[in-house]
Parts: C-alpha cells; sequence; structure tokens
C-alpha cells in the first residue's frame, strides 16, 4: 500500500514537468550577487511572455523564471546587464526662471488670450546650473548657486537596454530665511545622455520655471594594482 501511494505521489510531482517539457517551457533560476532581487524583478517581468510566470526568492536573493527557452535566454543576458556594481551618473541641471508675468488686460475673459502672457514664456529672467555624481541607489543634491534653488534627487536602478534611468523622486525647493518650500516633486524615467526638460507653472512667490535633467554614464576606472 505504501508502495503504491509513493508511486502516485512521484507521478503527481512530474505531472508539471512533464507538461511543462511538452511545451517546451523550461526553469530557469539565478541568484543575483550585486543587486535586490526587488529591484530587478519588475524589468525582468516585462519581458515575460504569455507562457511564462516569475517567481522571487528573498532569502537567497533568487529569480525563478519558467518560460520558452529562447525567451528564458534573452531573460538570462537581462539579467546579467542589471545585475552588476552600481554605476556612476553625472547628473546636469539648468533651472530657467520666466520672467515675471505681466497683468493682462483679459484677466477676467476666458475666451481671451493676451500675447504677453505667451512672449513672457520665451523670457528667462534667471538661469542657474549645477551638476553632480551619483551612483545607483543613492540621493544627491544639485546647489543652484548663488540662487535659494536646490534640486534634490534619489536614483533608482539603471536599465541599460533602453538606456533609461530610473529617479524615485525629483525635488525642486526654494529656501528662505523661514522656511523650505517644495516647488515640484515627482518621478521619472529619464533617458541617459538625453536632456529632460519639466516645466512648472507659477508657484506661490516663484514665476514659472523649466528644469532641465541630464544624467550621463560615466566610464568605469578600473585601478590597477601595483606591483612591488
Amino acid at each position: 500500500m505504501k508502495r503504491k501511494a509513493l508511486i502516485l505521489l512521484s507521478i503527481l510531482i512530474l505531472l508539471p514537468v512533464i507538461f511543462l517539457a511538452s511545451k517546451g517551457i523550461e526553469r530557469l533560476k539565478i541568484v543575483l550577487t550585486q543587486r535586490s532581487v526587488s529591484s530587478v524583478a519588475p524589468r525582468v517581468m516585462e519581458e515575460v511572455s504569455s507562457q511564462g510566470q516569475i517567481s522571487i526568492d528573498s532569502k537567497r536573493n533568487a529569480l525563478i523564471v519558467v518560460d520558452n527557452a529562447l525567451n528564458l535566454e534573452r531573460i538570462k543576458n537581462l539579467i546579467g546587464e542589471l545585475d552588476v556594481p552600481p554605476r556612476t551618473f553625472a547628473l546636469s541641471s539648468t533651472l530657467s526662471i520666466y520672467a515675471p508675468k505681466k497683468e493682462s488686460i483679459f484677466k477676467k475673459d476666458e475666451e481671451f488670450i493676451d500675447v504677453d502672457d505667451l512672449m513672457n514664456l520665451s523670457k528667462v529672467s534667471e538661469k542657474y546650473e549645477g551638476i553632480i555624481d551619483i551612483k545607483e541607489g543613492s540621493k544627491g543634491k544639485i546647489e543652484f548657486k548663488p540662487s535659494p534653488f536646490s534640486l534634490m534627487v534619489e536614483i533608482g536602478g539603471y536599465d541599460p537596454t533602453v538606456r533609461k534611468l530610473y529617479f524615485e523622486n525629483i525635488e525642486l525647493s526654494k529656501a528662505s530665511k523661514d522656511a523650505v518650500e517644495t516647488l515640484f516633486k515627482g518621478k521619472a524615467n529619464l533617458k541617459e545622455g538625453v536632456e529632460t526638460t519639466i516645466s512648472v507653472s507659477k508657484k506661490s512667490s516663484t514665476p514659472p520655471f523649466r528644469i532641465g535633467v541630464s544624467p550621463t554614464l560615466l566610464p568605469e576606472i578600473k585601478q590597477e594594482k601595483e606591483h612591488p
């Protein structure tokens, strides 16, 4: 009786494997050594086919992917590009503040557009620049000196397959004697090597402004060991 039960149990265990093999489906388990599995999993999920599935082994920091053989090879290569030591970026930014908006003579009538309002959008009264080096998974601050403005950033991960860097947070603030005012706050996926422009309407005492953010991947510098 026990022997029959063991045979039945073995068949039940092997059935999913046999079924997957008949469909050309294979299983891949990869232990990540440089990145947390939670940071890589969302990007890998985008590449899993309709036949596949993905699971996370948090204790071993591993990804388990079930998919067809061809797609598994692509996913394996993708994980290899993502599971690397944190990369360093030169993050440059420009802050352009538009000229103060003139009082519109048609301000009470929404059907009219004052030409002066449109012209003011092309006039920049103040412009500041700043740059910092920052690694994936870290925070940084660009000071737009000598102005009271600063840009706080928190960097997520970089996807080399699409050359995009994820920003967990981009926050522009203005300091005064009494307080610090947040003028803009958001998240974004920005293209590496390209300046992305964010335009923001008037905030409190600050006229409309534009933020330009450009992340550039810096080459890895390998230090050679000194020989005695």
